[in-house]
């Protein structure tokens, strides 16, 4: 792990708060805007903006990933491929 890109320090918590409410809202489909975010935070907005950019490109990736694969589900991962009663039960 490249250490160099964790300082070691606590985030404020109005950093930690800026940075939910615009996850949150992008979750919600929403679009915030970085540089407001940044305007009512100006405090934070060194470390914010990297956050902040880092989330946006995340959700892009995940709306892309939803596009690819509707019908995907994480869950699917955890059922049982051979369910009791099925063919291949205990084999």
């Amino acid at each position: 792990m490249d250490k160099s890109r964790f300082p070691g320090r606590t985030p404020p918590m109005g950093e930690l708060r800026a940075f939910a409410e615009f996850s949150e809202a992008q979750v919600r489909g929403e679009n915030p805007s970085i540089e407001e975010t940044l305007a009512r935070y100006p405090e934070h907005a060194e470390h914010l903006r990297p956050l902040l950019e880092t989330a946006v490109d995340y959700q892009k990736d995940v709306d892309e990933f939803k596009r690819k694969y509707p019908d995907f589900s994480i869950w699917d991962f955890f059922r049982d491929p051979n369910p009791p009663g099925s063919d291949k039960a205990g084999s």
